[in-house]
C-alpha cells in the first residue's frame, strides 16, 4: 500500500467513484481548518481537518485530547496527507504521500542548519583560543561548545517526541481516506 521515502510514505489507491463524488464523500468527513485560537473545532466532529477538491488533498487527523489532562494535544510533527484525484476509467486514481507539514520540515530544516552553521563556528573559536593560548583558559569557553551539542539534540528529541505522539496517524489517514472513498491500493 504504502512506500516509505525521505519524505513520508506514498500511497496510490483506486476508488471506483468518480473525482466529484470522491470530494462530495470527503466534504462530509473533513473540517476545513480555521485560522484561529481552536481551530480543531467542537470535540466530536468530522475525523480530519484540512482540504479536499476534486483534484487535491490536503488532509490530517482531527487533533486528540489527552488521556490525563483532557485538553486538546496539539501536534505539529503530526503527519498530514497530501495528494491528487485523477479521473481514470472506471473511477479515480488517489495518489498522494503521508508526512510532515511542508512548513515544519522548512523550519527544522532551517533550525538545524543555523545551529550548524552557527556552531561550528563557535566550536572552531573555541577550539582556537584554547590551541593558541592553552594557559589562558577563558572560563566560557566550554559554552561554545556544549551548546550546538544541546540545541541540536533539543532539536531531535524534538522531533522523535512529536513524531513518537502521533505514531499511526498516518496509516489511520490512508485507512480512513479507503474507507470512505471505498477505495483500494492500485499495486501490492
Amino acid at each position: 500500500m504504502t512506500r516509505e521515502s525521505r519524505a513520508g510514505a506514498r500511497f496510490e489507491l483506486f476508488s471506483p467513484f468518480a473525482p466529484s463524488e470522491c470530494a462530495a464523500r470527503l466534504a462530509s468527513a473533513v473540517d476545513r481548518p480555521a485560522w484561529t485560537m481552536f481551530p480543531e473545532g467542537p470535540i466530536g466532529a468530522r475525523p480530519m481537518v484540512g482540504r479536499a477538491t476534486e483534484k487535491k488533498l490536503d488532509l490530517s487527523m482531527r487533533p486528540r485530547r489527552d488521556l490525563v489532562t483532557q485538553r486538546l494535544r496539539r501536534n505539529s510533527f503530526k503527519p498530514h496527507l497530501r495528494g491528487t484525484i485523477e479521473a481514470v476509467s472506471g473511477g479515480s486514481r488517489i495518489a498522494g504521500r503521508t508526512g510532515l507539514h511542508p512548513f515544519v520540515m522548512a523550519f527544522m530544516l532551517l533550525w538545524f542548519s543555523i545551529v550548524v552553521v552557527i556552531g561550528s563556528l563557535m566550536i572552531f573559536v573555541a577550539l582556537k583560543q584554547i590551541h593558541f593560548n592553552p594557559r589562558e583558559l577563558y572560563r566560557l569557553q566550554w559554552i561554545f561548545v556544549v551548546c550546538p551539542v544541546l540545541m541540536l539534540a533539543f532539536g531531535s528529541i524534538l522531533l522523535r517526541w512529536g513524531r513518537a505522539l502521533a505514531e499511526g496517524e498516518a496509516d489511520e489517514l490512508v485507512s480512513l481516506l479507503k474507507l470512505i472513498l471505498d477505495a483500494r491500493p492500485t499495486r501490492g
